[in-house]
């Protein structure tokens, strides 16, 4: 499972099946069109989407788990492909978000502050933050790239919080 940056505020996860996208704020490719805050919604820059996802509930999408998960007005989602199971949520609800067993990444969008604390008390292999760049300002320490396997993650990244943005 491949996340990467397409934009600041916006995310593409692929697997071996499907492609989803969030948030999309320019015009991608995607099966699978997510959202998180409930005021990004343009779902005419998805070509190819087969569904939109923007509420709570079970879903499966080409071989893709995906389970909606409410935090007040925005959206998060727990999405396993079969061998990678990831969970995105807005900042403002990290504290909500279980800290539960065999999650392979944890996918922040700054929505509001984002808390280095908050975010590395989870237990999986990496955690990924993306979003405006002003709430991210004092995540210097963090390491940035603008796309990441979480399959494979390199040994240094493991425990880390990854920045999704360019260098």
């Amino acid at each position: 499972m491949e996340i990467s940056r397409i934009s600041d505020t916006s995310v593409k996860i692929k697997t071996k099946t499907a492609t989803l996208v969030v948030d999309p704020d320019v015009k991608v490719e995607a099966e699978v069109l997510l959202h998180i805050t409930p005021f990004e919604n343009d779902s005419n820059l998805v070509s190819k989407k087969r569904i939109i996802i923007d509420g709570p509930g079970d879903y499966e999408v080409m071989d893709v788990a995906i389970t909606g998960i409410s935090y007040g007005d925005f959206m998060g989602y727990s999405i396993d492909d079969g061998t990678t199971k990831v969970i995105i949520a807005p900042s403002h609800a990290i504290e909500s978000v279980k800290d539960e067993e065999g999650y392979a990444a944890v996918i922040i969008k700054a929505v509001a502050a984002v808390d280095l604390e908050k975010i590395s008390s989870f237990t999986p292999d990496v955690c990924i933050v993306f979003g405006d760049p002003m709430l991210l300002d004092h995540v210097d320490a963090a390491k940035k790239q603008a796309k990441l396997n979480v399959r494979r993650i390199d040994e240094s990244l493991k425990g880390q919080v990854v920045v999704l943005k360019k260098d």
